[in-house]
């Protein structure tokens, strides 16, 4: 008896939006239609994939659908998703999948649907929110770290040989992989190291996360935590529960059990110093 087949129709280069009332489109681009049956291997499916749309493998993204919610995209990205996908639409005809292959800039500036590759646009990506002053910040300052990496890196390797016979580069990043992030080394987005771009690309993202991203997505380190009740380096009591005698406590003298789940005075002044002295600007960068 054949095994019966899903036929996915395959969506690239185009935009999604949504409506008022949060549900996704997906509009433009290119679409073919393949075969998926219970045997096929997610990465079988992403060559067939790359071949149809004349792409790389690497950096590929594949999402789709839940049956009924047009409001979340799920990420395919390893071949337990990819079977669950398949099952998932076992009693339908056809699935709808999105297939992107864009860089580190894409897939940092957003998850979906936020920006596109354009080679008319400025630094080559158009955001599909106009209205969006950090992107809009975001891209010249990621663009000048790319810039700037660019020319640093090309400076010291000249092609990708160089890259790929630095021992000290390679032994770095597999540990980077392996040790520092073990939990997570199978997943198919790391990039290989082996290109002079997979440099170029990872130390802008690096860089990037180190300075404008945490300085966008933090708060004032001294100006705020350096006055501890805003932010107390320990306080790890549980909320005390109906009946308790730290419940009591705590409707009885709210000050004194507030103050108990505060980090002791000896800590809280180590804790203060380290965050003014990390606040701190040597001489020579003022």
């Amino acid at each position: 008896m054949a095994t019966k087949k899903l036929i996915a129709i395959c969506q690239s280069g185009g935009e999604f939006e949504t409506n008022l009332e949060g549900v996704l489109s997906y509009n433009g681009g290119k679409a073919y239609a393949l075969d998926i049956d219970q045997q096929m291997q997610l990465s079988d499916f992403k060559q067939e994939l790359a071949e149809t749309f004349h792409c790389s493998v690497d950096g590929m993204l594949i999402k789709f659908f839940l049956p009924g919610n047009k409001k979340a995209l799920i990420t395919i990205s390893k071949d337990k998703n990819f079977k669950c996908m398949v099952n998932l639409f076992g009693d339908s005809d056809q699935v709808e999948l999105f297939m992107t292959a864009d860089g580190v800039v894409a897939q940092n500036v957003s998850a979906i649907g936020m920006v596109v590759k354009d080679e008319d646009a400025l630094y080559g990506l158009r955001l599909l929110t106009k209205d969006y002053p950090y992107a809009k910040d975001r891209l010249k300052i990621w663009s000048a770290i790319e810039t700037w990496v660019h020319n640093y890196c090309r400076f010291y390797y000249k092609d990708d040989e160089y890259i790929q016979a630095d021992l000290e580069l390679q032994t770095w990043w597999k540990e980077l992989r392996e040790e520092g992030h073990g939990n997570k080394n199978d997943e198919p987005w790391w990039p290989k190291m082996q290109t002079l771009q997979d440099l170029i690309d990872t130390c802008t993202s690096i860089i990037w996360v180190g300075s404008a991203l945490h300085a966008a997505f933090n708060f004032g380190q001294y100006a705020y935590a350096g006055y501890c009740q805003n932010r107390p380096t320990l306080s790890s009591q549980f909320m005390p529960e109906l009946g308790s005698s730290e419940y009591k406590e705590l409707k009885e003298n709210p000050e004194k059990a507030f103050l108990e789940t505060k980090t002791a005075q000896l800590q809280t002044l180590l804790g203060i110093s380290l965050i003014e002295i990390l606040s701190r600007h040597s001489s020579y960068e003022v």
